[in-house]
């Protein structure tokens, strides 16, 4: 793994490079203390906001994953996109745990990537417009879009760090009547 300063040297190479679009952090460490203090360092680096992975080497209980996440967005405040990835980390971001964390305005988005669409589902159903939900699964990527997911981030035009909900339209549906075919790559070419 790369050190501290080295990640912060990728997000200042990144940062002059990306013409005034936003960059983000990710940020996964073993220890809350490290996770506290690469916030903290990418956001004084200039970092729009963080990606950020719970725990992933010590399997934390739900009150443990709330505690780091919070700790974690307090010291670094700026915005937050929480990477739930069950199957690698074996620390599940459950909808309890979102609801957890709906009221602390840090986080403002999940990149669901538990390889079962039904998340998604549940998280949109669940929690409404709180959180942008994109997918870090690319063969679920045009199921995810299809119930409501904002993107996949390779295929994300971003327009702040705050993702920007896609328009009905760009999956065909309209509310007066079915949607038309519609390809997946004809959808991905247009995000």
């Amino acid at each position: 793994m790369l050190s501290h300063e080295e990640r912060i040297e990728v997000l200042e190479t990144a940062l002059s490079v990306a013409g005034g679009k936003p960059v983000l952090m990710t940020v996964a460490e073993a220890s809350t203390r490290e996770a506290c203090a690469l916030a903290q360092k990418a956001r004084k680096a200039g970092a729009a906001g963080l990606m950020l992975v719970p725990s992933m080497v010590y399997h934390t209980d739900e009150r443990e994953t709330v505690a780091t996440l919070k700790a974690v967005a307090a010291a670094g405040e700026l915005p937050v996109m929480l990477y739930s990835n069950r199957i690698a980390y074996r620390v599940d971001v459950t909808s309890s745990i979102l609801e957890a964390l709906a009221s602390d305005q840090h986080f403002v988005a999940i990149k669901e990537s538990s390889d079962d669409i039904r998340r998604t589902t549940e998280i949109i159903n669940t929690f409404g417009d709180r959180f942008d939900v994109l997918t870090g699964v690319d063969n679920l990527a045009f199921e995810a879009l299809a119930v409501g997911a904002q993107g996949e981030p390779r295929f994300q035009q971003a327009h702040g760090v705050r993702m920007r909900r896609p328009q009905q339209h760009r999956l065909g549906i309209t509310e007066l009547g079915d949607p038309p075919a519609v390809h997946h790559r004809d959808v991905v070419g247009e995000l």
